[in-house]
């Protein structure tokens, strides 16, 4: 599943990012897990990192964990920010409540916090869960019949 989002002036005035929040799933033993990635471009590091990240509610920033992802470089002129695999439950959980997200990002430099991605809003609505839902219901029934 893809969700794209259009963003302008994130990367200063007059500039336009695009955002796409990937989940697929993982199919192991007969388990499923989903897999949340974003692709962002253009890209806002030029270098590999792990960073500390807020993926949650943007009306509930406090309640939810922090969690460790990965930014890498692409060839293209992208980013990817993954996540661990384990925290993908938690991820789908937080899309599948239908309200806007907010990512942020930030890594240690020189023992003081910079903000990688500072606060980054994305719309969301109540389609995300019953799509995701459908997908994981098809993916379960391609495991059982095949």
């Amino acid at each position: 599943m893809v969700r794209v989002f259009a963003l302008e002036n994130l990367g200063g005035p007059g500039t336009e990012t695009k955002v796409e929040l990937r989940c697929r799933l993982v199919v192991e033993e007969n388990k499923v897990t989903p897999f949340v990635h974003l692709l962002v471009k253009p890209r806002f590091s030029d270098q590999s990192k792990n960073a500390a990240s807020v993926f949650a509610p943007s009306d509930d920033l406090d309640g939810y964990k922090i969690l460790i992802a990965k930014v890498e470089v692409g060839d293209t002129g992208v980013n990817f920010v993954t996540f661990d695999i384990r925290d993908g439950e938690h991820l789908v959980d937080v899309l599948k409540l239908g309200r806007e997200i907010t990512i942020e990002l930030a890594e240690s430099e020189s023992n003081r916090l910079r903000y990688v991605i500072p606060h980054l809003a994305l719309p969301n609505d109540t389609t995300f869960s019953d799509r995701y839902d459908f997908f994981k219901a098809c993916t379960l029934l391609g495991i059982e019949f095949s």
